[in-house]
């Protein structure tokens, strides 16, 4: 699968690879499951492992090139009627490719910036990867909570008076010292 700048899915995830072991990291797994429709982010630290699936596009998720129909569920170009099955074909299979390129990159992206983040000392790998950290009983934290939604608290204003949105600073005697799990190798 090609990219803009002709870089492979499978060079996205080797940088992706890279960076994890470059702050890290000691098991990695990454991969896709079409049937499934996910990728998933397997990687450990000293501090724990991690485990995130992310949704992925499916062959199923665009038309089917063997029907004449463009109403379909995603759009397709307007003389989708006039082509042959070959160029339907053709066109679903980049479309497709393209988007879990995309995906790829965001993943890589995110990923990234959490890692960098953490080596900055500005944060931890639990607080930036807690829902996908897996617990002891092998779930992860998200996992663990199936009506997260609902029992999230609500971000809507208070009615009458809110708590401050920054806490107060430290005292100047105490130091601020992160905790860290990730280090950067160099």
């Amino acid at each position: 699968m090609l990219l803009p700048g002709n870089e492979s899915v499978e060079a996205v995830k080797a940088e992706l690879d890279a960076r994890l072991r470059q702050h890290g990291a000691h098991m990695v797994a990454l991969g896709h499951d079409d049937e499934q429709g996910r990728a998933f982010i397997l990687f450990a630290t000293a501090s724990g492992q991690v485990r995130m699936l992310v949704p992925m596009p499916r062959p199923s998720d665009w038309p089917d090139p063997s029907t004449h129909s463009w109403l379909t569920r995603r759009e397709c170009p307007s003389d989708w009627n006039r082509w042959s099955v070959h160029q339907r074909v053709d066109w679903v299979r980049a479309e497709l490719t393209q988007a879990i390129a995309t995906r790829w990159r965001s993943i890589l992206a995110i990923v990234s910036a959490k890692l960098d983040w953490i080596a900055l000392g500005m944060s931890t790998l639990e607080r930036e990867f807690l829902p996908d950290v897996v617990l002891p009983g092998g779930r992860t934290f998200g996992e663990s909570r199936p009506n997260e939604r609902t029992a999230a608290p609500s971000l809507a204003p208070a009615a009458f008076s809110a708590p401050p949105a920054l806490p107060a600073s430290p005292a100047p005697e105490q130091e601020w010292a992160p905790s860290t799990a990730l280090v950067v190798r160099r």
